[in-house]
């Protein structure tokens, strides 16, 4: 899948679009999806209606559970690139939720879908979302219990962005898997163009070929990131997408991180630039090892940071108490964006490298 960027006209010429690279969480992603269904772009491109938000099914969750206007299940999962569990249990959460709903009767899901809202079943809240495309109610029940009784599904995978190795998961299932289940691989970026949100959702089509070529040569998701000593790349990027009046809400961040280099011996700070997003690393180098324990990542709204409780927890064990009272109310988990740093973060933060300085 190539790059790219959004041009919009500004001033008699051409200025590149800002991508906000973060959505706040996976729920903002997931209701994109639930309010505004017809975003996804599918291979045959089918009329979707949304059935359940959290449909149960087995012992969990599907995100979104929905019918193609034909009588066909499609089973979406919500996942956030950012998110690590992504990479490795996307695939295997989705079909497992197709097990499951496999050999259901038509009857479940009418009951199913008589709970969420006032339609009795599946065919009427079809009917009234695609009047004009659906099928007979008679076909149409035929086709959905024929679907439900063989696992004839539609898995649709939705991302903000997509990593090469779940790339090559896809495209080693599409490869083998039997013809009627379809996966499609979704990705939606999030663009501020003058403040107003675009969405260029697209379908991803990985080629084993291509797949074969990224664990043939080793190639991870960090091939194509740029890395170079110091903050320079970094404000370059900044100014490039928002200019000078971004730059200058980076300032205050980039001088703490400054002041860690001269405070704590064998600190590095490194400009980390990634399809847009804008992520300087810190890491301690001490005896060749690496610690790199929080991002600095370059947000449109300004500047975040990026912290993850389980690197904190194994590498400062001592200051996650700390941190989490400074980034209070909230909550410190994996992914967890920081947006208000105030001083009390960037001191709890100061004293974590600190203590990870004194445990290498």
């Amino acid at each position: 899948m190539s790059e790219f960027k959004l041009w919009n006209e500004y001033d008699g010429g051409l200025a590149p679009s800002s991508l906000v690279n973060v959505y706040k969480n996976e729920r903002e992603l997931h209701r994109l999806i639930w309010r505004n269904i017809d975003i996804l772009p599918l291979s045959d491109s089918p009329k979707l209606t949304p059935l359940k938000w959290e449909a149960p099914i087995g012992k969990g969750s599907a995100d979104i559970l929905a019918v193609e206007s034909t009588g066909r299940p499609v089973i979406i999962e919500v996942k956030l690139r950012r998110n690590r569990e992504s990479i490795s249990s996307i695939i295997s959460q989705v079909l497992y939720y197709a097990t499951f709903l496999r050999r259901r009767t038509i009857g479940r899901m009418n009951r199913l879908v008589a709970k969420s809202d006032g339609h009795k079943t599946v065919f009427d809240k079809v009917k009234a979302n695609d009047p004009s495309g659906v099928v007979g109610r008679k076909t149409f029940d035929s086709n959905l219990q024929r679907h439900l009784d063989r696992g004839d599904f539609r898995l649709v995978l939705a991302l903000d962005g997509v990593r090469p190795r779940l790339e090559r998961l896809v495209a080693y299932c599409d490869e083998f898997t039997k013809s009627d289940l379809t996966i499609d691989l979704v990705i939606i970026p999030k663009y501020d163009i003058n403040g107003t949100l675009v969405y260029p959702a697209q379908r991803v089509i990985p080629s084993m070929d291509a797949a074969q070529n990224i664990a043939r040569n080793g190639l991870s998701s960090q091939a194509s990131w740029s890395r170079s000593k110091g903050p320079g790349e970094f404000i370059k990027a900044v100014r490039e997408i928002g200019g000078e009046s971004l730059c200058e809400r980076y300032e205050d961040i980039i001088s703490w991180a400054r002041g860690l280099t001269s405070e704590i011996e064998n600190i590095c700070l490194y400009s980390r630039i990634h399809s847009g997003s804008l992520s300087p690393q810190l890491e301690i180098k001490r005896r060749r090892r690496e610690l790199g324990l929080v991002l600095i990542v370059g947000e449109i709204q300004g500047p975040a940071i990026l912290m993850y409780r389980h690197r904190l927890r194994n590498r400062v064990p001592q200051s996650i108490l700390e941190i989490d009272n400074a980034i209070s109310p909230v909550k410190l988990s994996n992914g967890t964006h920081v947006r208000s740093i105030s001083d009390d973060v960037k001191l709890a933060l100061t004293k974590a490298y600190m203590e990870a300085y004194d445990g290498s």
